[in-house]
C-alpha cells in the first residue's frame, strides 16, 4: 500500500513539474511577443494612454483639444489611468496591463469550460485558447480586448446568479461591458434574456435597464457635448446603412474566413476560400456543440455562451471593419463548443483526443514562435528616430498632423491633429494655417506593417507626399524611409536652393 501511495505521490509530483513547466513556457511566450509590439503601433493604443491621462486634470480629452475622445468607450482609460500614473514616460510598461488580463482569461476560461467539460477536455480549451495566435501574438497591445475577454467570461460563468449580491454583481459587470467593448451591448441583452427565461419579463427588464443606463448616459453626453455620439453607436448605423453595398455571401465569408478561422486555426498562406471552409467548419461544430449542452443540461449559461456567439456573429455581419483582432473574444467560447461536440464525436480514449489538441497546439506555435523571435531580438519602438528628431526639433508649442496623431502627441509631447484635415494637397496650406497646423507627419506604408491605417489606400501616402513635394508652401525637413517616416513643415514659398528642402521624390 505504501509503495502504491509513493507510486502515486511521483506521478502527481511529475504531472504538476509538467503542467507548471508549460505554464512557463507559453509565460515566456507572451512576453518575447508582447516586445515586438510598442505602444504607439496601433495609435488607438496611443490614444487611450493619452485618455487616461487626461482624467488625472479631470477631463477626457487630447492634448490641444484635438481629436474626437467620444470615439473611445471611457472603461479602458479608466482602467490605464493608474498605472499610467506608475510608468509615465516609460509608456511600453503599460504592456503588462494586458498581459496580466491574458492569464485572468485563461484561468476564467479554466473555470467556465469545467462546468460543461471534464478535466482533460478543459485542459485542452485552455491550451488552445492560450496557444491561439491571435490572442498570444496580440497580448501586448495597450488595448481593451483582453480586459473585455476577461469580463465576458466572468459574466457568463455569472449567469446562474438567483438574486441578492451575486445579481447585483452581476448588473455591475455588465453595466461596464458596453463601455469597454460594443460587443458588451450584445452580452447584456443575452444575460437579460437568460434572465426573463428564469425569473420572468419584470426581472429581465430591470436588469437590461440598470446594466444600459451608463452606456446611454454616455452615449447621451457625446451627444450634448459633439451633436453626435460620434462613439460605437454612430458608427454602427453608419455601417449597417452599407450593408446593401457588398453581397451578402463575401460578407458571411469574410466573417468565417477573417474571425472564424483565425478564432480557431492560423496557418500562414492559406487561401481565402480554404480560410473560409476552415471557418464555416469551426461554427457548425460549435453549434453541434452549443446543441448537445443546451440538450443535456439546464443551465442558463449554456444558453448565455450560445446566444452570445449568434449576437456577436450578427453584429459583424453589420460591421464594415473585418480584422483577425475581432476573433479575440471568439476564441474560448469556440473551443468550449467544439469540445463539447467532440466529447460524444471522438473516439474515446486519450491517445486519439491528446493527438488532434496536439495537432491544433503544434500549427498555433509556429506563429506563436515567429512571433516571440521577433521580440527576443529586441524591444520594438515607434519610429523611434522620427519621435526624436521631432522632440528635437519641432517647437513644443508647435502643432502637427499624422495618420497616427495619437502616436505622435504621446511620444514626442506636441499637439497633433488627423491628417483627414487633408484630404488633398492642394488646399493643404490654407487648411493647416486654420488648425494652427504647421508640421506634416507623413507615414509611408511598408511591406511589413502588421497594423496598416484602415480605409487608406496603399498608394495614397505616397501620392501625397509627392504632392506635398510640389506645393512651394510645404518644405521636406525631414526623411526617414526606413521608419516609413517624412516631416514637412509649413513655410512661406521655397527657394530651389533652399537647404532644407529634398530634391528626393518619395518612390
Amino acid at each position: 500500500m505504501r509503495a502504491r501511495l509513493g507510486g502515486r505521490s511521483r506521478e502527481s509530483a511529475v504531472r504538476d513539474g509538467a503542467l507548471a513547466l508549460v505554464v512557463l513556457l507559453i509565460a515566456a511566450l507572451y512576453a518575447a511577443a508582447a516586445r515586438r509590439l510598442p505602444v504607439g503601433v496601433l495609435n488607438d493604443d496611443a490614444a487611450h494612454v493619452l485618455l487616461a491621462r487626461s482624467l488625472w486634470s479631470g477631463s477626457y480629452s487630447f492634448p490641444g483639444g484635438l481629436g474626437s475622445p467620444e470615439e473611445f468607450l471611457p472603461a479602458f482609460p479608466l482602467l490605464l489611468a493608474v498605472p499610467v500614473r506608475l510608468v509615465a514616460p516609460h509608456w511600453d510598461l503599460l504592456r503588462a496591463v494586458p498581459l496580466a488580463f491574458a492569464g485572468l482569461c485563461l484561468l476564467l476560461t479554466w473555470r467556465l469550460a469545467r462546468r460543461f467539460l471534464g478535466v482533460e477536455a478543459s485542459a485542452a480549451v485552455v491550451l488552445l485558447t492560450a496557444l491561439n495566435p491571435v490572442v498570444l501574438c496580440l497580448a501586448g497591445l495597450v488595448m481593451p480586448y483582453l480586459p473585455y475577454l476577461a469580463l465576458s467570461l466572468a459574466l457568463i460563468d455569472g449567469a446562474g446568479a438567483e438574486s441578492g449580491r451575486p445579481l447585483a454583481w452581476l448588473a455591475a459587470g455588465a453595466a461596464l461591458a458596453p463601455l469597454l467593448r460594443p460587443q458588451g451591448a450584445v452580452l447584456v441583452v443575452c444575460l437579460a434574456l437568460a434572465q426573463w427565461h428564469r425569473r420572468g419579463p419584470r426581472r429581465a427588464g430591470a436588469f437590461l435597464a440598470a446594466a444600459l443606463a451608463p452606456a446611454l448616459a454616455w452615449t447621451l453626453r457625446n451627444h450634448l457635448r459633439a451633436g453626435s455620439s460620434l462613439d460605437y453607436v454612430d458608427t454602427w448605423w453608419t455601417h449597417v446603412a452599407a450593408v446593401g453595398d457588398a453581397p451578402s455571401t463575401a460578407r458571411v465569408s469574410a466573417i468565417l474566413s477573417s474571425i472564424y478561422c483565425p478564432a480557431v486555426l492560423m496557418v500562414p498562406g492559406l487561401a481565402g476560400p480554404v480560410k473560409a471552409a476552415v471557418g464555416a467548419a469551426a461554427l457548425a461544430l460549435a453549434v453541434l456543440g452549443a446543441r448537445r449542452l443546451l440538450m443535456t443540461r439546464a443551465d442558463p449559461r449554456v444558453f448565455v455562451l450560445a446566444a452570445y456567439l449568434a449576437g456577436m456573429t450578427s453584429l459583424h455581419l453589420t460591421w464594415n471593419w473585418i480584422n483577425s483582432r475581432y476573433a479575440i473574444p471568439f476564441v474560448p467560447l469556440l473551443w468550449i463548443l467544439i469540445a463539447a461536440f467532440a466529447a460524444d464525436a471522438l473516439p474515446r480514449g486519450r491517445a486519439a483526443r491528446g493527438l488532434l489538441a496536439a495537432l491544433f497546439a503544434a500549427l498555433a506555435l509556429r506563429l506563436d514562435v515567429y512571433c516571440a523571435r521577433i521580440g527576443l531580438k529586441g524591444e520594438a519602438r515607434f519610429q523611434p528616430k522620427t519621435m526624436e528628431w521631432i522632440r528635437a526639433n519641432v517647437p513644443a508649442s508647435a502643432r502637427l498632423a499624422s495618420l497616427k496623431p495619437y502616436s505622435v502627441a504621446l511620444l514626442t509631447g506636441r499637439e497633433c491633429a488627423p491628417q483627414k484635415l487633408f484630404p488633398r494637397v492642394g488646399p493643404s496650406a490654407e487648411l493647416a494655417r486654420r488648425a494652427g497646423v504647421g508640421y506634416l507627419h507623413v507615414v509611408l506604408p511598408r511591406p511589413d506593417d502588421e497594423f496598416v491605417v484602415p480605409g487608406v489606400p496603399a498608394g495614397y501616402q505616397p501620392s501625397f507626399a509627392r504632392g506635398l513635394d510640389a506645393q512651394p508652401e510645404w518644405t521636406q525637413v525631414y526623411r526617414e524611409l526606413d521608419e516609413g517616416a517624412l516631416v514637412y513643415r509649413l513655410d512661406v514659398p521655397a527657394r530651389a536652393s533652399d537647404p532644407g528642402r529634398s530634391s528626393r521624390s518619395v518612390p
